[in-house]
């Protein structure tokens, strides 16, 4: 089963998927196979297909939905900065530090390539002359190219907005701009080529600020087989030398999986003392024992007998689903020992008693009366 999503991400039908902003060049395809052979087997060709070169006008991506908290790519740099020339510069920067590392791959800004543009720039003196001032202009301008909407008609059960707009000629072809006319408040009508001139630049397609600071996503994928956190930190220990040498106002920090488990870390350190404070108060309770307490709760780091051992066996990193697991097997030990101490406390209520076995055999002997 295939769906298609074109101009923007899917809705959040999985708990650790982001949906993507809308964006008139995104795609988005959603394969479900029938087991994991079938999806490794599409992953895999896909994968070829893209190294080939078969998609060439397209940055084409192929992953899978994982469990944990959402992050869209395993190896995430942010750089922050006042100016966007020198931003740009610093990013491309740690962009080729980040794909000289061979477990990283496809490495790219999240802003993009910078896009040409046609600014207008306006004559002040001009404007004064012919009674403009720049809002008059820029708002003539809107409803000449994009339009106002001025009323509103019913079609079927839904309403439609009426938009007034320029003939889509005028608006559409680059060279007649200049031929619009403005209207004055003394209702003259002025050609725009008469209060400025047009002028083509490269501008950034997305800016995008983080604690109001412009900021530039440095974003790559990782290799088959390697964890996302170790290949940040390794990647992140190589761009020291270009941190060191950052102008002042400018920062490079470390996102994606790592400071997601950082902040999942925290949140949990945070509740953890409440969580043993409840958990001993509710053994307690049920023991009414000092001693049978924390030998109860002592059973709960147990758990790591078997988690760290099949953590190392098949190269999983030991993040926030781990701990949660381990969280839960450690509440599982505690109630097997609660069970247990309670089962012996009955039998003795019965009438038996604890025997004391030694660790040395004993040895009996018969004698023969004569």
């Amino acid at each position: 089963m295939v769906d298609t999503y074109v101009g923007g991400g899917a809705p959040r039908f999985f708990l650790s998927l982001n949906p993507e902003m809308p964006d008139p060049a995104f795609a988005k395809l959603i394969v479900q196979t029938p087991d994991s052979h079938a999806r490794d087997a599409l992953k895999r060709r896909m994968r070829e297909r893209i190294a080939a070169g078969e998609f060439a006008a397209a940055r084409v991506r192929v992953t899978q939905l994982l469990f944990g908290p959402p992050v869209p790519f395993p190896v995430v740099f942010r750089v922050s900065g006042p100016d966007l020339n020198v931003l740009r510069g610093v990013s491309e920067a740690v962009r080729k530090v980040v794909a000289a590392n061979p477990l990283t791959r496809d490495a790219f800004l999240e802003w993009g390539e910078r896009a040409s543009g046609y600014r207008l720039v306006l004559d002040q003196d001009r404007l004064r002359l012919l009674g403009f001032t720049p809002n008059e202009v820029k708002s003539q301008l809107n409803a000449l190219l994009s339009g106002n909407p001025i009323t509103e008609v019913r079609e079927g059960n839904r309403t439609v907005s009426v938009v007034a707009r320029a003939q889509g000629s005028q608006r559409e072809n680059l060279g007649n701009l200049n031929n619009m006319t403005l209207t004055n408040s003394a209702g003259t009508s002025v050609p725009l080529a008469q209060v400025g001139h047009f002028q083509a630049v490269m501008e950034e397609p997305v800016l995008k600020r983080r604690n109001r600071a412009t900021t530039v996503e440095v974003r790559a994928d990782i290799i088959d087989g390697v964890q996302p956190p170790d290949v940040e930190m390794a990647v992140y220990k190589d761009l020291q030398p270009l941190i060191a040498k950052l102008p002042a106002g400018y920062r490079i920090d470390i996102g994606g999986p790592v400071e997601e488990s950082a902040k999942a870390n925290v949140a949990l350190a945070a509740l953890f003392p409440i969580m043993i404070l409840l958990t001993l108060t509710v053994i307690m309770f049920q023991v009414r024992s000092f001693g049978v307490m924390f030998m109860v709760f002592a059973t709960a780091p147990l758990g790591l007998i078997g988690a760290v051992p099949t953590l190392l066996l098949f190269n999983q990193p030991f993040g926030f689903n781990a701990i949660l697991g381990l969280i839960g097997i450690g509440g599982i030990l505690m109630r097997n020992t609660l069970i247990f101490t309670d089962q012996i406390r009955q039998n003795q209520d019965h009438g038996m008693r604890l025997v004391k076995r030694s660790s040395k055999p004993r040895c009996a002997a018969r004698g023969q009366s004569s």
